[in-house]
């Protein structure tokens, strides 16, 4: 079984997990920590929320990404295995 269409598409999608972890470091890295409530803060208020609002939609991207970036591993190495077995002659 050739497995190398199998193997290219999971390490694409391996370094477009790990791009989307740097890119959400690189945001949270921008994000003001701060609690603005006095007045006048309304513009940071939105701003926060904004930030925060694209931070939680790319940890929720960042970790179905993961997990099927791992499964998909997985799955890939259990047919190499099945594959190294059957090919053992007997």
């Amino acid at each position: 079984m050739n497995m190398t269409g199998l193997l290219v598409f999971w390490v694409g999608l391996a370094v477009a997990t790990a791009g989307l972890a740097i890119y959400r470091k690189i945001l949270a890295a921008h994000e003001d920590p701060g609690i603005h409530l006095a007045a006048g803060g309304d513009e940071l208020i939105a701003s926060q929320a904004a930030m925060t609002n694209k931070l939680v939609t790319i940890d929720k991207w960042g970790k179905t990404m993961t997990v099927v970036t791992l499964a998909l591993g997985l799955v890939i190495g259990a047919i190499y295995v099945y594959e190294a077995f059957r090919a053992v002659p007997i």
